[in-house]
């Protein structure tokens, strides 16, 4: 996301007095630009999702900079923040790539856990399935975990509630990217490069 389901998440959200990390993309944060200050304002942490959402393993260096940098630029101009924190897409890393974000001073963020919410949307999963995969984690007391959801699809938003709420019920505090790991969620050197673009 961003997209025209977030405004439902982040309603859903707020019922539950939760605040999460949203991984955007770039050229979705521009068609987008109200909701994503909206995520921001809400008190959400904005990471980085590439610009594309392409499989970063098979650009070059220059690409990945741009797919990094561009992304930075537009949250940057939406927010007036630059996030620390990215989620390459597909979970596919390769070495190449986690250096060049880390000589941006980006922070890269996988996922530990997959609620398969994506697949929803192409009927090859089930409601049903997606919740019984959550209570699976928590009854095997894997509690401390990242794990993956997207706002995306209308399916996908429309289990968040029922996914927050077997997690609340197992006692399981959800938080910011930026308080799991311990570290500020903004600034970092690409917030100075980005930041001299802008004057």
């Amino acid at each position: 996301g961003p997209s025209q389901y977030t405004p439902d998440l982040l309603a859903t959200l707020a019922k539950y007095g939760i605040k999460a990390t949203f991984f955007v993309i770039g050229s979705q944060a521009i068609l987008y630009p109200d909701i994503l200050l909206a995520i921001h304002q809400a008190g959400h942490q904005i990471g980085s999702h590439t610009w594309s959402h392409s499989d970063m393993t098979t650009l070059s260096h220059d690409q990945i900079v741009a797919e990094l940098v561009t992304t930075a630029m537009a949250i940057k101009q939406i927010t007036g923040v630059t996030p620390k924190f990215w989620r390459p897409p597909y979970g596919y890393v390769n070495r190449e790539m986690l250096a060049v974000a880390s000589s941006l001073g980006l922070t890269s963020i996988k996922w530990l856990r997959d609620t398969g919410d994506f697949n929803l949307q192409s009927g090859t999963t089930t409601t049903d399935a997606v919740l019984s995969n959550v209570q699976s984690w928590v009854t095997a007391g894997q509690r401390n975990a990242i794990s993956l959801q997207h706002d995306m699809y209308a399916a996908s938003e429309s289990i968040a509630g029922p996914v927050v709420q077997i997690l609340m019920n197992a006692g399981v505090n959800v938080v910011r990217m930026d308080q799991c790991v311990q570290s500020d969620a903004y600034g970092g050197p690409l917030d100075k490069f980005v930041s001299a673009m802008f004057h």
